[in-house]
């Protein structure tokens, strides 16, 4: 009997040891056979900020001049943008850390009103930035800037799953 339990001890034992020695030696290699990054294509203008650039001088037809406002117009927003998306993900982290945290409904109340705030604040921005593209548009290029806003809202509604008869109106 005796000899029976010391030879499964021995065989646990040994399990514990080869499932250790395992898991060491995969971590001990990953350090010294790093996996290549995965390279992914940016399908969006929203991803790759250039990208969004280069299709906004394309598609306006914008010469030198204006190209040289639109960086000008792009780093102001991207500059002010990106603040805004720190402060928004802050807030929206301590939001969801409340929950865990069991913070009381003030705090959760505070970081929900500084969300909304945000998301005004950002989406003022985002309507001054294109405003600011606009007008540095000849009226030709108006136009075409005309076209582009209302392909980006139909784009909107249909990423968002939304009609335009419901769209357009006045909800809350």
């Amino acid at each position: 009997m005796n000899t029976k339990l010391t030879n499964i001890l021995l065989i646990i034992l040994l399990v514990f040891n080869v499932a250790f020695i395992g898991k060491w030696w995969m971590s001990h290699r990953k350090y010294h056979h790093p996996q290549k990054p995965i390279v992914t294509e940016t399908i969006t203008l929203m991803n790759d900020r250039s990208k969004g650039e280069i299709y906004l001088v394309k598609t306006l037809g914008l010469d030198s001049v204006q190209q040289k406002k639109l960086d000008k117009i792009m780093e102001t927003h991207f500059t002010i943008h990106d603040k805004f998306l720190i402060a928004y993900n802050r807030n929206q982290k301590n939001l969801f850390n409340a929950l865990k945290d069991g913070r009381d409904t003030t705090f959760a109340s505070r970081c929900a009103d500084s969300l909304g705030i945000l998301k005004v604040a950002m989406t003022k921005e985002f309507f001054s930035h294109f405003s600011n593209i606009k007008e540095i548009c000849s009226s030709a290029q108006q136009k075409q800037f005309d076209e582009l806003i209302d392909n980006m809202s139909a784009e909107f509604l249909k990423h968002h799953n939304l009609s335009t008869t419901r769209a357009t109106q006045d909800s809350l």
